[in-house]
């Protein structure tokens, strides 16, 4: 296994899954709810969260950035998670939206108010690109169904040597999965590309 995240969506993407049994992970306690969104973010979201793309807003547990902290820092807070496990996230003040790929790891600003990001959302490449539309389809046209609190996620996460391939995927509790998938971040993000990753240090959720 090599050190390294692959590029963000220049290939495909997703994480975990089939490591939260070895590791005897379990989810996270009742959601603390998002913070409030504009009427107009809010409609598209609500548009993606209809189509399967996002989990409802009600899954958004701010607990879930825990192992994340290292990354997204202490004044982002979670607003939404999308079905393949990546999330959106908000400054305190409203303002800045970023965008953390969780398979990826990284943190990319992707607008600079609500109301760009609303009009961001409008745009079928940026959708096609961050929410992989025809996967999560393809998914659940296969009987893969998601729980309000689950994901998609990968059985070997690819910063682990995985594939975006329908063997290796499954569903997963979205606290396990950002719950690991932070820590093996935190651990390898600074490991030049090749380096073997020849142990971890993971922590039960």
């Amino acid at each position: 296994m090599n050190g390294a995240a692959p590029p963000r969506r220049t290939v495909l993407k997703r994480a975990l899954g089939g490591l939260s049994g070895l590791l005897g992970l379990t989810g996270a306690g009742p959601s603390q709810g998002a913070p409030a969104t504009p009427a107009a973010l809010d409609a598209v979201l609500h548009d993606l969260t209809a189509r399967g793309l996002m989990l409802p807003a009600t899954a958004a547990d701010p607990t879930w950035m825990d192992d994340w902290r290292w990354l997204v820092g202490a004044p982002r807070q979670l607003l939404r998670v999308s079905a393949l496990g990546d999330a959106l996230l908000t400054e305190r003040d409203g303002a800045a939206l970023w965008w953390l790929d969780t398979q990826g790891g990284t943190l990319v600003r992707v607008a600079d108010s609500p109301a760009a990001l609303a009009q961001r959302l409008t745009d079928p490449e940026f959708v096609d690109d961050r929410f992989m539309p025809d996967a999560v389809a393809d998914l659940r046209a296969a009987g893969l169904r998601l729980g309000p609190r689950q994901v998609y996620a990968l059985k070997t996460p690819m910063v682990l040597g995985g594939r975006f391939e329908r063997d290796n995927i499954e569903v997963s509790d979205a606290a396990v999965s950002f719950s690991l998938l932070g820590q093996i971040h935190a651990q390898v993000h600074d490991l030049p590309p090749g380096t073997p990753i020849r142990s971890l240090k993971l922590r039960p959720r």
